[in-house]
């Protein structure tokens, strides 16, 4: 009598649903953002500065998998300026150099170039000058 041993079972049907969920969210959030964005003409205009703040230097934290043990990896995160724009009655943020962030006050003008996002229609500003 030829005895085998019992099939072992594999993982549950709902891991691999899962994982093609997973899978399936990714690829639409990055299809969004690329619909959403590429392919853009840059637009001119005057915006006014909203509000400022300044995001010091420091580190972050991720976890990575190393050799099969999980460790927290720092990571530096940069000096930022950030500014506050009103770019045609939508509010926008973008960075600058320290400079120009120094110059400005809230209610200056600017000059900026921005895209108009597809879809969601929010301006994403590119550049900012005085």
């Amino acid at each position: 009598m030829n005895r085998s041993a019992p099939p072992t079972p594999g993982p549950p049907r709902v891991v691999y649903w899962m994982a093609a969920l997973i899978m399936l969210g990714a690829v639409g959030y990055y299809a969004f953002q690329g619909i959403d964005r590429f392919g853009l003409s840059v637009q001119y205009g005057e915006a006014t500065v909203i509000d400022k703040e300044y995001r010091p230097a420091g580190q972050t934290y991720t976890t990575q998998v190393i050799n099969g043990r999980t460790q927290q990896v720092p990571q530096a995160t940069p000096e930022m300026f950030i500014l506050t724009l009103d770019v045609d009655g939508e509010a926008a943020q973008a960075p600058v150099e320290r400079d120009l962030y120094n110059t400005l006050q809230a209610g200056d003008q600017v000059s900026v170039s921005f895209i108009r996002r597809r879809i969601t229609g929010n301006p994403e500003v590119t550049e900012v000058n005085r």
